[in-house]
């Protein structure tokens, strides 16, 4: 039978790798469209700060290593 774990509260420091996180609260890949000619622009800057916290971990916008990489046009769900 396995022994019962008790759960690890969100709001508590976490170390990953070199990262010392205040809270195990991860803001994933928001592929926002704030990129020019896959140049990450300052209204990209102030969106991942508003919602940067101390301590705390973002995975910012995703950029596509050339135009024939990106694969989409200028949106996901544009079909055209």
């Amino acid at each position: 039978m396995a022994a019962k774990s008790s759960p690890v509260p969100l709001l508590t420091p976490y170390k990953m790798g070199s990262f010392e996180l205040s809270h195990r609260v991860v803001m994933p890949l928001m592929t926002r469209n704030r990129l020019y000619n896959n140049t990450p622009q300052p209204h990209a800057i102030e969106y991942y700060a508003q919602r940067a916290t101390k301590g705390g971990f973002i995975i910012s916008e995703s950029i596509s290593a050339s135009d024939i990489s990106n694969g989409v046009s200028k949106y996901a769900w544009n079909l055209d």
